[in-house]
């Protein structure tokens, strides 16, 4: 994910506070109980299902991983 697309999601969400790209965050949500860790590129902490809808399909339409 670009910096491009985390620009046009949080434009598009209905709670833009909700999409957490600082690095202590992005860290904080990198690793579970597991050993393995993968750091994401935002961390989408909805508040509303138009949130995760809105997410949801900006990443299918952009070919974004999820």
């Amino acid at each position: 994910m670009t910096w491009s697309d985390l620009t046009q999601l949080k434009r598009l969400l209905q709670h833009p506070s909700c999409l957490l790209t600082d690095q202590p965050s992005l860290e904080k949500y990198s690793h579970d109980a597991t050993e393995t860790v993968s750091y994401p590129s935002a961390v989408l902490l909805a508040q509303s299902t138009n949130d995760i809808q809105t997410a949801v399909n900006y990443c299918r339409e952009h070919q974004v991983p999820v």
